[in-house]
């Protein structure tokens, strides 16, 4: 499982159509670290999501300074967080797993369809979480929009175009 196709059934399970989904956000938003996924609610809420595709991965994360600082919260910027795992390292991944922390455990479906999100574990709301205000809104949007370009700019190359 890769970590395009997770990060895929994590923005599925969120609904990009009822929340701002983009992946690898750092630039220009004043994270300490890039962020995986970053889902913004229609409240104005960040959450942050955390994809691992090996074992390995989520306990060399436990080592990282930016985890350390950031758990169980990273000041005010970030509402809730999650991991999302697939199936196979999931049982042997919650150990290392910050108890604040939500946990989404990617299946692949029998049919061979998208792959299925399934939260096994509510993250623990930071109480001191604000709002993004609207000009962080809209350096995400932004930054969401440079992205759709840039994807098609590539898809078109890919396509001989």
């Amino acid at each position: 499982m890769k970590a395009e196709e997770i990060e895929f059934a994590v923005a599925r399970y969120f609904s990009w159509r009822r929340n701002v989904i983009v992946p690898n956000v750092s630039w220009g938003m004043g994270f300490r670290h890039e962020l995986d996924l970053l889902v913004l609610t229609p409240a104005g809420y960040a959450y942050e999501v955390e994809i691992k595709t090996t074992l390995s991965d989520v306990i060399a994360d436990k080592k990282k300074k930016k985890w350390s600082i950031y758990l169980p919260y990273d000041g005010n910027r970030i509402s809730r967080f999650y991991f999302a795992l697939p199936e196979n390292i999931y049982a042997k991944s919650i150990a290392h797993i910050p108890a604040t922390a939500g946990i989404l455990r990617i299946r692949e479906v029998s049919n061979g369809g998208p792959l299925c999100c399934t939260k096994e574990r509510e993250a623990k709301r930071n109480p001191n979480a604000q709002k993004f205000t609207t000009k962080e809104r809209l350096d995400l949007y932004r930054l969401a929009h440079m992205r759709v370009w840039s994807m098609k700019e590539k898809l078109i190359a890919q396509n001989g175009g």
